[in-house]
């Protein structure tokens, strides 16, 4: 399971640390982060179908974009990384599948007149098997021997970060990226795999005025600002499906809850690779398992596709898009995001507005997040039976969030949800 950190500026905060959390981008706090996988994106499978979809993006409220490498990769299933999108044969060439220079810049233009934030995804650690360097360099890499055991040595493939001159080479090509095309940030993977002096020269070549560098777990970092992401969600969600609901582990993660906003997901595109999509993984719960994302303290991380939903895995070699046949979760993920968006209760950064509990019952996990005069709240029957409770506060004047229904709850009454029935409501429309 991967472990992400978010830097911004040159803050640095651990999940250990106790101390109030710094200044950061105002954008962030209400973000929901929508990752595109390019060649599967549109009919089109370039970046021009991507720019024509952007509106339909932003009418779900997902405000930021985090996009696959955009570079020349390697041919599709290599044997040594068959199914990663880090395969590459450049650094520096933009794909021509996917346009040219221009295509991209008009691109990033457009997501931001939209108001919208663009991320690319990046991996300095590893190469294709036929980038240049395997043939011009191989000091650059771990190995040279190609096969051990009968099986393909990945080290043939990683690079040896120790090697000062493949820094310069690496720091280069991404430094010279991001200053000449106006991303907003970087998704950057297995840091903790890149000497602490060189990882943290790489995280300022990003500094982009409210940016940030979206990076896989390091202890090494001193600059920057340091986010996880929540896997032990992803986990305790496994452990749910597999075993059954119950309001102790869903407990837990309540309570370890805090105002440093965890990156929170049912699914990305590695996991869609190993699992499929998250209705394969999550048949009878993913829905549930998204609420849970969108509801507690984070940011929450969609796949392409997933507003959906999809049925099957997407392949990242696939040379058709995704399917778009089915809808019927578009309002789902739509008024979540909304939420997000407009209910101060569920932004990131605030002290004040992390989850309580509101009912003592053993089956119904019920939960209030409040900022000032705006509330949310969540309820969730975990059982498979009809189920009475009562929650400890008042509510009136709150709607359901899906159907815009108006609720009112009176506290230490008998209430009732159906069989794994759950009940969200608000105060903002």
């Amino acid at each position: 399971m991967k472990y992400l950190t978010l830097l911004l500026g040159f803050l640095y905060l651990s999940c250990e640390h106790s101390k109030p959390i710094p200044t950061i981008p105002e954008w962030t706090k209400n973000s929901t982060i929508y990752e595109i996988m390019p060649r599967q994106y549109s009919e089109t499978k370039n970046l021009k179908g991507i720019t024509m979809e952007l509106d339909r993006i932003k009418s779900f409220f997902f405000n930021t974009l985090v996009i696959l490498p955009l570079f020349e990769r390697d041919e599709a299933g290599n044997a040594y990384n068959p199914v990663s999108p880090f395969a590459l044969k450049s650094f520096n060439q933009i794909d021509p599948n996917f346009g040219q220079e221009k295509e991209l810049e008009e691109l990033i233009d457009s997501v931001h007149s939209k108001g919208l934030k663009i991320l690319m995804e990046w991996n300095l650690s590893v190469t294709g098997p036929n980038h240049p360097w395997r043939l011009e360099n191989p000091e650059y890499y771990k190995s040279d021997t190609k096969i051990i055991d009968k099986r393909y040595n990945q080290d043939y493939i990683k690079l040896n970060l120790e090697n000062k001159s493949l820094q310069s080479k690496l720091y280069k090509s991404y430094k010279d990226f991001f200053k000449k095309f106006e991303f907003d940030g970087v998704v950057l993977y297995d840091c903790n795999l890149y000497p602490s002096d060189f990882l943290n020269k790489i995280q300022t070549a990003v500094n982009r005025k409210d940016g940030f560098a979206l990076m896989e777990h390091s202890s090494t970092i001193t600059n920057g600002f340091h986010f996880h992401s929540n896997s032990g969600l992803y986990q305790r969600f496994q452990k749910i499906d597999s075993e059954g609901s119950n309001i102790d582990d869903l407990n837990i993660v309540v309570d370890s809850c805090s105002n440093i906003p965890l990156l929170n997901y049912v699914q990305d595109n590695l996991i869609n690779e190993r699992h499929g999509s998250d209705v394969n993984a999550f048949y009878n719960t993913y829905k549930y398992f998204h609420t849970l994302t969108f509801f507690l303290p984070g940011i929450q991380w969609i796949l392409n596709g997933q507003e959906g939903p999809q049925f099957e895995r997407i392949s990242i070699f696939s040379s058709h898009p995704f399917s778009r046949q089915y809808k019927f979760n578009n309002d789902f993920f739509r008024s979540m995001a909304m939420q997000k968006f407009k209910n101060p209760a569920l932004w990131n950064l605030d002290t004040t507005n992390l989850p309580v509990r509101i009912s003592n019952s053993k089956e119904v996990l019920a939960l209030e997040r409040k900022s000032g005069n705006y509330g949310i709240v969540m309820l969730f029957n975990l059982t498979n039976k009809v189920v009475q409770f009562q929650i400890d506060r008042d509510y009136s004047n709150y709607y359901e969030i899906f159907n815009k229904v108006p609720l009112n709850f009176i506290k230490n009454t008998d209430l009732q949800l159906g069989p794994y029935q759950s009940l969200l409501f608000s105060n903002v429309l």
